[in-house]
């Protein structure tokens, strides 16, 4: 933009504009590639197919889903009152439980069913982890399948990328994490 690298006096260049409007310019250019970011990893995301859904395919013995009469075809679609739209809302549930009771909310057929769970606690290389004990179906890959998870992924992606930017300024992260989580990152989208 004409007045940007080097002053200029010419009227409607970057130099003679007001400081408000400098930072407007500033900030749309920011937006804008924000917004194509996150377009992009859209696109990304919803032509790649193959996504978990929150519908059971299967119970394993001797985990509290199969005591507590959970069914294969069950579909989670709410825990704790929270709607659950991928399966990676379900983990974040589980972990931040702590191991005490949740309330499932499950669609079986067409009729809503609540039960009460106590997920079970095993450790896995030193970290808690939270089980319900059941294996989710792969979504259908249909264009609509896709749509919904990719902008429900991208949602995730863009909350997360929001929640570090806050740590990060609120001092709760260092750079060096946010480094190695935007590495993670990056390796999970090229994988």
């Amino acid at each position: 933009m004409l007045g940007e690298e080097e002053h200029s006096d010419e009227e409607g260049s970057f130099s003679m504009a007001s400081i408000p409007k400098r930072i407007a310019i500033v900030l749309a250019g920011a937006i804008v590639n924000i917004i194509f970011g996150l377009l992009v990893y859209f696109v990304l995301s919803a032509s790649t197919g193959n996504y978990i859904s929150t519908k059971i395919e299967s119970v394993i013995p001797n985990y509290p889903a199969e005591k507590y009469g959970i069914q294969a075809g069950d579909k989670i679609i709410k825990i704790d009152d929270k709607k659950i739209r991928l399966r990676s809302d379900i983990d974040k549930v589980l972990q931040n439980s702590n191991g005490e009771e949740i309330k499932l909310t499950i669609k079986r057929n067409e009729e809503i069913i609540e039960i009460n769970i106590l997920p079970t606690e095993e450790e896995l290389e030193g970290v808690k982890t939270y089980k319900l004990g059941v294996a989710f179906a792969i979504a259908e890959n249909s264009f609509s399948n896709n749509i919904y998870y990719g902008f429900w992924d991208t949602a995730e992606f863009s909350t997360s990328i929001v929640d570090s930017l806050r740590m990060l300024f609120t001092g709760n992260i260092g750079v060096d994490q946010l480094t190695r989580t935007s590495r993670n990152i990056w390796n999970c989208i090229k994988d």
